[in-house]
């Protein structure tokens, strides 16, 4: 998945990032007709094109769901969505989300709101693909956990130290977190549950979750303590290394080496 700086919607207002790129051609002499010629062969440059990636320009409107704000519930959704030449989002689909509903119908409406500058091949707009992360996110929620969901977790943690899995599996269906600080930890003990008692492809599911909002681009916060993050880390490299998502396993080294010791690299 291509990271982009995510759109935040704190109750208003929201940021895009574009990227560029670039592409170059020489066109080189064989080696054969060098020897073949007195002349000196040098390399002939071709032009180049420059690609630009569709990026913001405008929205109107306000698409916090008035229901998750009363209920202080914040979340995240990924979507890719085709940008047309005249800027136009258009095949909008959720890739992935921290698994909000509400939130998921109100990305999609603001995306569908949103005026792009279109993807440039030179000077011609173009059609492309657009990975966008949404971040809907209320500054006092984010603070952190509520009591509630404090004792549910220590009571989790106890259980998972124990190998008490009756009284795992008791709680873990009604550790349900509103804000991202929470949710973060939900799927981290997640993780713990199914490192004991679940398939590599859980764990990694929940790993996803757990670190999908902290140490990326434009992040605000961590919102797991430095040392579990870094942990949850190198256990999701580790898990995609020995599933061959070697994709995935760069893109998370990438986060990862940055809080690695030089001597550990």
């Amino acid at each position: 998945m291509q990271n982009q700086q995510p759109i935040y919607f704190c109750r208003r207002g929201w940021r895009a990032a574009a990227i560029m790129h670039l592409t170059c051609a020489a066109i080189l002499m064989p080696t054969w007709v060098m020897a073949q010629t007195a002349e000196p062969v040098t390399e002939q440059p071709v032009d180049v094109e420059v690609f630009q990636a569709a990026h913001f320009l405008s929205m109107s409107g306000d698409f916090y769901p008035r229901s998750e704000l009363a209920g202080n519930r914040e979340g995240w959704v990924y979507l890719n969505m085709m940008i047309d030449p005249q800027g136009t989002p258009y095949e909008i689909t959720v890739l992935e989300s921290s698994g909000n509903p509400a939130l998921e119908r109100a990305a999609v409406a603001a995306a569908k709101a949103t005026r792009f500058s279109p993807a440039l091949q030179g000077n011609t707009p173009i059609d492309s693909s657009l990975t966008a992360p949404f971040k809907f996110e209320i500054h006092a929620a984010s603070s952190g956990a509520s009591s509630q969901f404090t004792r549910k977790y220590r009571s989790f943690a106890r259980a998972l130290k124990t190998n008490d899995r009756a009284e795992a599996d008791k709680i873990l269906p009604t550790l349900k977190g509103n804000n991202l600080y929470e949710q973060a930890y939900e799927h981290y003990a997640r993780f713990g549950y199914f490192e004991r008692w679940g398939t590599p492809a859980e764990q990694l599911d929940a790993l996803t979750l757990a670190v999908a909002n902290a140490g990326a681009s434009g992040s605000r916060q961590l919102y797991l303590p430095s040392d579990t993050f870094a942990r949850a880390l190198a256990s999701k490299f580790a898990l995609e290394v020995k599933t061959q998502d070697y994709s995935g396993a760069l893109n998370t080294w990438s986060k990862l080496e940055p809080r690695t010791p030089e001597e550990n690299r």
